[in-house]
């Protein structure tokens, strides 16, 4: 079998939806009506593919890299105010912005 190995920068910025229109920017600003969206924070199918990805392949990645992937699994399980506490926690970001993050996860459903 081949090798893993990881790149120390982030890839996926985040998950398009399919009713997405543009691409997400850096300077996006605060925008309340597409935070209070009825769409999850996290798409089942998203999470679904991240935690397959992590079964086959955690006795292979970095510790400090496990760390992050055991987090984001179990956020499904925690209640709402740990959820926000793992967020700032783990530095978890939308957009390059915690802040942003920890709003849309207060107005929205977590997972779908």
């Amino acid at each position: 079998m081949g090798e893993i190995d990881h790149i120390d920068e982030p890839l996926m910025l985040y998950h398009r939806h399919s009713g997405a229109v543009t691409g997400a920017t850096k300077t996006r600003q605060l925008d309340i009506e597409t935070l209070r969206s009825k769409i999850p924070v996290v798409d089942r199918r998203h999470y679904d593919t991240v935690k397959h990805f992590y079964e086959l392949y955690n006795n292979e990645l970095p510790d400090k890299i496990k760390h992050y992937f055991v987090a984001y699994l179990q956020m499904p399980e925690l209640t709402s105010f740990a959820r926000l506490h793992s967020v700032v926690r783990n530095g978890f970001q939308l957009n390059d912005s915690t802040i942003m993050l920890l709003i849309k996860m207060l107005l929205r459903k977590y997972i779908s």
